[in-house]
This record gives structure tokens, C-alpha cells and sequence, in this order.
């Protein structure tokens, strides 16, 4: 049975360490650090849809800009981040809703 924990925002900076990044992503039911991020791109904002084996668990995680270059550039050693669909380097353009 999957549990449904609700949406977060994440509370990490850029430079975090590892130690903090991962537990700023750990799983909210059973804080398991053994989690999994999927970050995906809706609605002009990235977010994360967590899993976590260890209880079965899922919550989304909102994320600010840096905190995607973070997980991008230096994801952290426990959590497993992937990405999934097209997350766009720049702002879309107006004729591309055409």
C-alpha cells in the first residue's frame, strides 16, 4: 500500500553539503535517506515526485532554481535523483504557445 505524504517545499541552498541536501529530501513518513527524487518541469517550475523503498511512500517537492542546478551539477551521495521529461535551459519563448 502506497502512502501519499503531501507536497514540499525543499529546504536546501546551493552550497549545502551532501549531509543536509539528503536530508532535506529524506522521506517524511519514515525520514529514510535511502529515497528517490524524480525532478521533472510543470508549469514553468521544476518539481520532484519522491519515492522511498523503505516504507513506499510518495510526496512532491517543490524547487527553487538553484536548488535544480544543485541536484543538475552535485547530486548528493544517498538520495538517487533522475530526471524525467524536458527541463529547458530558458525561459519558453511567447511563439511557442502558438
Amino acid at each position: 500500500m502506497t502512502v501519499a505524504c503531501g507536497r514540499y517545499a525543499a529546504a536546501f541552498a546551493l552550497d549545502d553539503p551532501d549531509v543536509l541536501v539528503d536530508a532535506a529530501l529524506c522521506c517524511p513518513l519514515c525520514l529514510g535517506a535511502d529515497t528517490r527524487i524524480d525532478v521533472r518541469h510543470t508549469n514553468l517550475t521544476p518539481n520532484g515526485r519522491g519515492t522511498c523503498p523503505a516504507c513506499d511512500a510518495t510526496w512532491s517537492v517543490t524547487l527553487d532554481p538553484q536548488q535544480l542546478l544543485r541536484l543538475a551539477l552535485d547530486p548528493p551521495a544517498a538520495t538517487r535523483v533522475t530526471f524525467s521529461g524536458r527541463l529547458p535551459l530558458l525561459p519558453p519563448h511567447p511563439e511557442d504557445d502558438e
